[in-house]
């Protein structure tokens, strides 16, 4: 069992299939209490997976650093729906996406879902 936050938060981001099926996310209460160059780290970590999916735009949440919510704001942009959404839904609470903007991007998303780019089953 790792015994720090960083690496309890880094062991998080390994998604097997019981992590994907059931929609188990990274480990954010970790994430929350890192600080300094182990915080500088795990956002480069995140930002390596290029917002693979829903986990990393709720982590660049957590963090938000001005460029963690730079990369939210690029990911309303997204081809996976899924981001995109997720995205929009953090910005809004955060008051960058006013409500306007938010329903534009869910029914744009829903317009333009299809089999490959359709929304994943998370908690």
């Amino acid at each position: 069992m790792p015994n720090s936050d960083f690496e309890r938060f880094r062991a998080s981001m390994d998604i097997g299939y019981m992590e994907w099926h059931d929609g188990i996310p990274y480990d954010l209460d970790a994430l929350a209490r890192l600080s300094g160059t182990e915080r500088d780290e795990a956002e480069r970590l995140i930002l390596m997976r290029g917002l693979a999916d829903w986990r990393d735009v709720d982590a660049l949440d957590v963090l938000g650093t001005r460029h963690a919510l730079e990369q939210l704001m690029a990911a309303l942009q997204a081809t996976r729906l899924e981001t995109r959404v997720r995205a929009a839904e953090h910005l809004h609470i955060r008051g960058s996406v006013d409500d306007d903007e938010l329903e534009r991007i869910i029914l744009t998303s829903l317009e333009s879902a299809t089999i490959l780019n359709t929304f994943q089953h998370h908690a």
